[in-house]
């Protein structure tokens, strides 16, 4: 299984990142900080083969977060009453 973890803001704003990893290096499990939101650099309409693969949280009142793709399973943000931080469950598609 091919891991990937990448600050995305370190490596500009573009809304590139995310397809390049998955697609250009065949990333599986992506894992990603200081990114926009997961549709703006994998929009629905372009990507629909990714629908629901990943999750995205922004970071306190920033436009950027954390996010996770996951190439094998579907992602659903678990809401955890006090804490503002990201937690995804995790189910694998076969």
């Amino acid at each position: 299984m091919r891991i990937a973890t990448y600050n995305i803001l370190k490596g500009g704003s573009k809304r590139a990142h995310w397809q390049r990893m998955i697609d250009d290096q065949s990333v599986e499990l992506l894992l990603v900080q200081e990114s926009y939101p997961h549709d703006e650099h994998l929009p629905p309409l372009l990507y629909p083969h990714h629908a629901g693969k990943s999750a995205w949280s922004n970071a306190g009142d920033n436009s950027w977060g954390s996010g996770v793709f996951s190439a094998t399973g579907q992602m659903t943000r678990v809401p955890i009453e006090g804490y503002d931080g990201g937690v995804w469950d995790f189910q694998e598609m076969k």
